[in-house]
C-alpha cells in the first residue's frame, strides 16, 4: 500500500518542479533577443492629437512617428524614433505645408528626451503613446 504522506510530498514536488520549468519559459520568452531579425526594421506609428502647441497639433491632428526596432523582448518591441511628422497641418503660424517634419537634434537631450524619447522610453511630451508596441500595432516603413 502506498504511504499518503509519502504520495503527497510527490505531488508537492512534482508541482514545484512544473511550476518551476513554466515560469522558466515564460521568462525565456519574455527575455531580450538580441538576434531578432526584427532589430533594425524600420517602422511607423500614427497618433491622433489634440491641442499640442509645440508640433502644431490641433483637433483630430494626425502624428506620425518614424523609426527602427531597437530592442525585442517576447512580443514587446521598442523603437527609436528618428522623426516626428504632422501629417495634417492647418497651422498658418507652422508653414503652409501640409506636412510638417522634427528629427532629434544632436547635443540636445532633453529636446530628444522630450519628443522622441529613447529606445523602450515613450517621448515625455506624448502622454498618451506606449512605450513598447504588440507586433501589430506598428506598420513597416520604407523610408
Amino acid at each position: 500500500m502506498i504511504d499518503e504522506n509519502a504520495m503527497a510530498k510527490a505531488f508537492g514536488y512534482l508541482a514545484v518542479v512544473l511550476v518551476s520549468f513554466f515560469a522558466t519559459l515564460w521568462f525565456i520568452d519574455k527575455g531580450y533577443d538580441e538576434h531578432s531579425p526584427l532589430l533594425g526594421t524600420k517602422v511607423t506609428y500614427e497618433i491622433k492629437a489634440d491641442q499640442l502647441p509645440e508640433v502644431c497639433a490641433t483637433a483630430k491632428s494626425t502624428l506620425q512617428f518614424k523609426g527602427q526596432i531597437c530592442k525585442v523582448a517576447g512580443d514587446d518591441l521598442s523603437v527609436l524614433w528618428n522623426s516626428l511628422a504632422n501629417i495634417t497641418n492647418t497651422q498658418p503660424a507652422c508653414g503652409t505645408e501640409k506636412v510638417i517634419r522634427w528629427t532629434p537634434k544632436e547635443g540636445d537631450p532633453a529636446y530628444n528626451a522630450r519628443f522622441f524619447g529613447s529606445c523602450g522610453v515613450r517621448p515625455d511630451y506624448f502622454k498618451m503613446m506606449p512605450s513598447t508596441f504588440g507586433p501589430n500595432r506598428l506598420k513597416a516603413s520604407t523610408d
